[in-house]
C-alpha cells in the first residue's frame, strides 16, 4: 500500500497492517454481482495514489490525518485525492456496461 507516493519523493511509510474488509462489507449482502464488479473495475481504474488513498480510507477506515502522516501529504491533499476519486468512480458507474461488439 502506498507505493505511489515514492513518485513524489515520500522514502520512509510504514507498511499498514489493518484488517480488510470485503465491497460486500460495505454493501450489504444485497449487492448486485454485476454492481460489485463495475465497482471493483472503476477502482482498479483510478491513478494507484488516488485508488491506495481511497481505499485506505473507505476500507481500512483510517482518518485523514493517518492518511497524511503515512503519505507525507497534507491533509488537504488527501481530501483531494478522495474528492477526485469518488467523482470518478460515480462518472464510471453512471456509464452504461459497455457491450464487446460496440467498441
Amino acid at each position: 500500500m502506498f507505493e505511489g507516493v515514492k513518485k513524489i519523493g515520500v522514502t520512509q511509510i510504514a507498511a499498514p497492517d489493518f484488517p480488510k474488509r470485503s465491497p460486500e462489507d460495505a454493501f450489504g449482502e444485497e449487492a448486485d454481482p454485476a454492481t460489485l464488479k463495475r465497482l471493483a473495475r472503476a477502482v482498479r481504474k483510478l491513478p494507484r495514489l488516488q485508488r491506495e488513498i481511497f481505499l485506505a480510507a473507505r476500507l481500512d477506515d483510517m482518518d485523514y490525518v493517518e492518511i497524511a502522516e503515512r503519505t507525507g501529504l497534507s491533509v488537504r491533499e488527501v481530501e483531494r485525492h478522495i474528492a477526485k476519486a469518488l467523482v470518478s468512480i460515480v462518472r464510471r458507474m453512471d456509464r452504461q456496461p459497455g457491450r464487446w461488439w460496440r467498441r
